[in-house]
């Protein structure tokens, strides 16, 4: 009981009073006061100009098959927009309506779905729910608008959806789902030219975009995935607001200018020689566009930005000769909503001659139970566990209670030292030190406080076929050898990679047991 209240204690004193109050506040409004529509909105929509942007992936196959997450799913006659059995996620995903813009959609099909959300909109409880209200509200507008749709049942549609999110922005959870909210509005907006909509909106983006883009470009919740996703959502709020004529709304379009660059600017920094990013933090391939595709549709828009210096974002790359190294330097962000966070601190990533060879695995699924809790586990990452505990308490499918905190003691351009307190409740502090030169990297764990037992973990991408040289006390890799000292044990396992949401292929792991310090070098060939 003790240990039950400690975690939730650890876990709630983070979070701000306007979320406590709105988690208690919004279940109570809404079941004695229901929002009703008793008679239809009278402001007509107005579709915009809409061409020449990028297209979402395909996961609408045609005779209602739908492929969300690599699990698909024949509906025989009715859409079930509540249908639940691949998890919450893939419920949301039918509700977002991304396939209204994929490539291969046309008008026809497009209005028979919408028509087919429409009969059953009242029993719809999923569709309900702000995140993908506000996701749908954006595809529905993109959709009426490439196609120059004039029907007064989509715009009452879309009226109910943005006045239900209105009534109900996610100020309980925040973070990137309130940021959605205002965007979604500001669509809203712009479609119906509304102004008090607009204010709203102008509202919550003031605010949220301020607090959410850091200094140097990143997102606070330290996902690339997540920073792709937003990115996509401010070029396409930029261009829906540059290219309207109802002028009220141009005066927020300055500062989502400002932020698109800077985020641009900040994926720039991160990206790799090869187009792929990190996949750290919850990340997974073919959810957020590529990179390029990112970078071609702001060049469309005539929006500039230079590569950016990685700082607040807790963050840094190292590209020396023929190697690119990311490193993780910060905790779980932010403090009130961490729930894409994992117990991660001093992880890494390292790319060699543009191809990856140590990786951050990334997640396979956001539903609670084993898999979720491994994968965000520090055992699941290029970092340090001692007695084979997490560096920051994470728990269910987006919690997390006791964190890591970090201090930089010394940074260059070839050295970082820091440490973090993330095993404080053990006695034991992790400090890390990285040496960089252009044919090595030397990364030295100490374990400062009582001398636990630490495990170093090592994953390889599913490509790399590494060899175990026990005397030597080293691991060759194609072009690379990596060496230990200090190591006790050093053993290689296979383990389930993930390669999308709900799917795995197997690869190479490398667990290296060490007492009080363990020196690890990578050594490049000439």
């Amino acid at each position: 009981m003790l240990k039950y209240f400690l975690l939730r204690f650890h876990t709630i004193k983070y979070l701000k009073f306007r979320q406590v109050f709105y988690r208690l506040y919004y279940p109570f409004r809404n079941k004695l006061f229901p929002i009703r529509f008793n008679k239809d909105f009278a402001q007509p929509g107005h579709p915009q100009p809409w061409k020449d942007s990028p297209f979402n992936y395909s996961t609408y196959k045609g005779f209602l098959i739908f492929n969300f997450l690599n699990k698909e799913h024949s509906f025989e006659e009715e859409i079930d927009w509540d249908f639940s059995k691949f998890g919450k996620l893939w419920t949301y995903n039918l509700n977002y309506f991304d396939f209204l813009n994929q490539k291969d959609i046309d008008r026809k099909r497009g209005e028979n779905l919408i028509n087919k959300f429409l009969l059953n909109e009242n029993k719809n409880k999923t569709g309900k729910e702000a995140y993908p209200t506000s996701l749908r509200i954006v595809n529905f507008i993109k959709f009426i608008s490439r196609n120059q749709i004039i029907n007064p049942e989509f715009d009452q549609l879309l009226r109910r959806d943005i006045h239900r999110l209105s009534k109900n922005l996610e100020y309980h959870l925040m973070g990137n789902h309130l940021l959605e909210n205002g965007l979604a509005l500001f669509f809203g907006a712009v479609y119906f030219r509304d102004q008090n909509i607009l204010n709203l909106a102008e509202k919550v983006l003031m605010q949220e975009l301020a607090e959410q883009i850091l200094p140097d470009g990143g997102h606070y919740e330290r996902s690339p995935m997540y920073q792709k996703i937003i990115l996509h959502r401010l070029l396409d709020c930029y261009k829906l607001g540059n290219e309207s004529v109802w002028t009220p709304q141009k005066a927020i379009l300055p500062l989502i200018k400002e932020k698109a660059s800077s985020m641009l600017s900040w994926l720039s920094a991160v990206v790799y020689q090869n187009s792929d990013v990190p996949l750290v933090k919850d990340a997974a391939p073919d959810i957020a566009l590529p990179s390029k595709m990112l970078f071609d549709y702001a060049k469309s828009l005539s929006l500039d930005w230079e590569t950016g210096t990685l700082s607040d974002s807790a963050y840094r790359k190292v590209s020396m000769g023929r190697y690119e190294f990311f490193y993780d330097l910060g905790g779980p962000s932010p403090a009130y909503q961490p729930g894409h966070s994992h117990a991660d601190t001093f992880n890494f990533e390292l790319h060699f001659n543009g191809q990856p060879v140590v990786i951050d695995p990334g997640v396979s699924t956001y539903e609670s139970g084993s898999v979720r809790e491994r994968e965000r586990s520090t055992l699941f990452h290029n970092t340090v566990s001692v007695e084979g505990k997490n560096s920051s308490r994470v728990w269910g499918a987006f919690r997390v209670a006791q964190r890591a905190k970090v201090s930089i003691s010394e940074e260059t351009d070839t050295r970082i030292s820091a440490l973090h307190d993330g095993f404080k409740h053990i006695g034991t502090i992790h400090q890390r030190d990285i040496d960089f030169q252009d044919k090595s990297i030397c990364i030295k764990d100490s374990l400062k406080g009582k001398k636990g037992a630490g495990q170093a973990f090592f994953h390889f991408a599913p490509q790399q076929v590494p060899t175990l040289l026990t005397e030597k006390s080293a691991v060759d890799l194609t072009g690379l050898r990596i060496c230990f000292h200090g190591a006790e044990k050093i053993q290689l396992f296979t383990y389930d990679c993930p390669s999308g949401f709900n799917n795995t292929r197997k690869a190479k792991k490398l667990i290296v047991d060490f007492k009080d310090e363990l020196t690890t070098i990578i050594n490049f060939p000439s």
